[in-house]
């Protein structure tokens, strides 16, 4: 029955919620620190997505370890140590 279920609802398990969730808060263009940024550019600053992330309880020991989980996951590209350039889906 649960296959039903996450079958419908289209899941996909390989990403977890939490990034995906941060993902789609960057490409909304959801906070103060990001209204700045036009809707079509994809490259982001790491400071101000580091600010952002500390807006959303992500802890600033662990920032760059989830960065690069988002990176593994697809979601960004991180060009480097100034630069990272959003994948949308």
């Amino acid at each position: 029955m649960l296959d039903n279920i996450t079958g419908n609802l289209n899941l996909d398990n390989r990403i977890p919620i939490v990034h995906k969730y941060i993902h789609r808060k960057i490409l909304e263009r959801g906070s103060k620190l990001l209204k700045d940024i036009p809707a079509d550019e994809t490259r982001i600053e790491r400071v101000c997505m580091r600010r952002f992330l500390s807006r959303y309880m992500v802890p600033i020991e662990i920032q760059n370890t989830f960065l690069k989980e988002m990176e593994h996951y697809g979601l960004i590209k991180i060009k480097n140590k100034r630069i990272i350039e959003l994948i949308v889906k």
